[in-house]
């Protein structure tokens, strides 16, 4: 399968807007939140972003479109994500997982720390 990541807007990111609503999640801009998305057969199959916190670097609003899973995207995104973090001077990364992302946070070296309603706060330190 082709598939070409890049840095987008978050005006780019608006059309999945439904998808992220049936799968009960959050789209929010916010300040100096940098998106990632993944384009498949010309086609936008998902996205994932990051910002710089007070509390170090938050990894969010992680999608893939259901007619994309199972074939990487998400392992494509991820790693370009904490790639584009390895530089970024901070003492942890952490995110807010739901079930459908835990794994993979977990193959890559987060730890549960607690819970938020219905999202696993992970965290891990940062290279």
């Amino acid at each position: 399968m082709d598939m070409k990541l890049k840095e987008i807007s978050f005006r780019e990111v608006l059309p999945l807007k439904e998808a992220f609503e049936k799968e009960s999640l959050k789209l929010r801009k916010t300040r100096a939140t940098i998106w990632l998305g993944a384009y498949c057969e010309g086609k936008l199959a998902g996205v994932c972003a990051f910002r710089r916190t007070k509390y170090g670097i938050k990894c969010k609003s992680d999608l893939v479109l259901k007619e994309f899973r199972g074939r990487g995207v998400y392992r494509r995104l991820f790693e370009e994500r904490l790639k584009r973090v390895r530089s970024m001077d901070a003492e942890k990364l952490y995110a807010y997982c739901n079930t459908n992302s835990r794994p993979m946070y977990e193959t890559y070296g987060f730890k549960r720390k607690g819970r938020l309603k219905r999202y696993t706060y992970m965290e891990r330190k940062h290279p």
